[in-house]
């Protein structure tokens, strides 16, 4: 169950000790912020509430897990280089609970976004044989990679990836690092 599933994750990220990997992946952590969810409705005593407490204010129950999954993700980041997940994707619904055609966002906590510093939505276009493209192309949802240039006295900030990578590899993004894009 995914209490379990979280525990045996929580206790395993842990255990690993700082600088041992340079990447940790996780796919998909939808599957962990569930398990995640459930400990702290489980364990209130922990975040110093009550289950009284969750059950009549869920905004404490909400702010406990946020919180509880912040400090998980820095610690993980402080134990590697670079800590990459995967999420899927979802239907953006409207007032009228119908979802909006052609509009998709990523699944899992607000969190994610809030701490990333890349985010890519990845894609594997339809390609006029009717196959599938074999390297995915990327949307820039959130980017804080960048270069900081001092011309003539001033701080410009150049971002570093294009808001669509057509063919989004790991060699992709570091040749973009190397040579930031162009707008």
């Amino acid at each position: 169950n995914p209490i379990d599933m979280f525990n045996t994750w929580f206790g395993l990220m842990r255990s690993i000790p700082a600088g041992r990997f340079r990447v940790i992946g996780l796919d998909v952590i939808e599957d962990i912020e569930t398990g995640l969810a459930d400990f702290v409705w489980e364990n209130p005593l922990r975040f110093n509430h009550t289950k009284q407490q969750y059950m009549r204010m869920t905004g404490i129950y909400w702010g406990d897990v946020k919180n509880f999954w912040k400090s998980i993700l820095v610690d993980i980041g402080s134990r590697c280089e670079t800590f990459a997940f995967a999420v899927h994707i979802g239907a953006v619904w409207g007032s009228d609970n119908k979802p909006l055609a052609g509009q998709k966002r990523p699944k899992g906590k607000s969190t994610l976004m809030e701490l990333a510093t890349l985010f890519l939505q990845l894609e594997r276009p339809t390609l006029p044989d009717g196959s599938r493209q074999s390297v995915p192309s990327a949307r820039r949802l959130k980017s804080r990679l960048s270069h900081n240039i001092v011309k003539d006295g001033q701080l410009y900030t150049q971002e570093i990836l294009p808001p669509r990578i057509p063919q989004c590899t790991p060699e992709t993004i570091r040749a973009y690092m190397a040579k930031p894009f162009d707008p």
